[in-house]
């Protein structure tokens, strides 16, 4: 059984030609904890090389991929409602109460209006 508390940090290893890492338990993780600022905040939270320009890469690929499930996330929970009706519970399993509330709050200021 997998347990991080024993292992330290979560290793990530992304092969050459994939965008996300091979394991698919880390995968989730990886993907949970992935923001606009990944490259910031991976080499706190993870044991990963992020000189390999393929790391690099997926990085990348991962921010994008994160904006544009924001950016479906509020066209189908946000714009359609006015604001006294968006729910204050989050919607989507993989996102917890409180980063929903973030993320109404930021959709709420007008330049993402």
């Amino acid at each position: 059984m997998f347990r991080r508390a024993q292992w330290g940090k979560l290793t990530v290893i992304i092969n050459e030609g994939n965008i996300r890492p091979v394991v698919p338990l880390v995968a989730a993780k990886f993907a949970t904890e992935c923001n606009i600022a990944v490259m910031n905040h991976v080499p706190a939270k993870f044991d990963i090389d992020t000189n390999d320009a393929i790391v690099r890469k997926g990085c990348l690929e991962m921010q994008y991929a994160v904006r544009q499930q924001r950016h479906r996330l509020k066209q189908k929970k946000f714009d359609p409602f006015p604001l006294n009706l968006v729910t204050k519970t989050s919607p989507v399993k993989s996102t917890s109460n409180e980063q929903w509330i973030d993320l109404v709050e930021s959709w709420k200021t007008p330049s993402k209006m």
